[in-house]
């Protein structure tokens, strides 16, 4: 910190409201200030050494930044490529997972088509064709159930890989952001 200058009372005087008209007011009054400013000297000021401290921390502290930004600004075109890539990949993974879907509800379609089929096919059989309806339909339930599962397990792999993709997407956007941040605060420091 910059050391207080002590003001004493004793040397302080008061400019009365000059009068330009009053030549002789204004002279004296204008001959106190010059001989006031004449005897009182500016105190030299000193740097504290916390000051001396805290700016070589903060010139640290500015290479720092200034390393990283530069090596942000030669990584700038890797980062967007590497999110375009990423961004690629995302959009392949969900058409592959849009068409699994897709292809998964239409065979548990036929299947269920195929139940009916059945169900009604084997209305008109014996009691012995009965029974093994029953369990071609219970094995046709359980196939639809599986299909089901499976679809609803497409979806979840599909959520958490649009999730992963975000995530590293704004991971990027950060970093990028970043960067740029430290830039124009470097610019505000010079």
């Amino acid at each position: 910190m910059l050391s207080p200058i002590p003001i004493s009372l004793e040397g302080m005087f008061y400019l009365d409201n000059l009068n330009s008209e009053d030549n002789e007011k204004f002279s004296a009054t204008r001959n106190r200030l010059i001989h006031f400013i004449a005897e009182h000297h500016e105190k030299e000021q000193k740097l504290q050494a916390d000051i001396i401290v805290q700016f070589n921390e903060l010139r640290m502290l500015r290479e720092a930044v200034k390393k990283q930004y530069l090596e942000a600004e030669e990584n700038k075109q890797a980062l967007e490529l590497q999110i375009k890539q990423i961004t690629m990949e995302y959009e392949a993974a969900r058409k592959g997972q849009e068409k699994r879907y897709q292809d998964m509800i239409f065979k548990l379609e036929v299947t269920k088509q195929q139940a009916a089929e059945e169900e009604k096919g084997y209305e008109f059989a014996c009691v012995e064709l009965e029974t093994r309806n029953k369990a071609k339909k219970t094995g046709l339930k359980e196939q639809c159930q599986q299909l089901w599962k499976k679809v609803e397990d497409e979806r979840g792999v599909c959520k958490k890989v649009e999730k992963c993709c975000k995530i590293a997407k704004n991971e990027l956007y950060v970093k990028y952001q970043s960067n740029d941040d430290d830039k124009h605060s470097e610019k505000r420091t010079k």
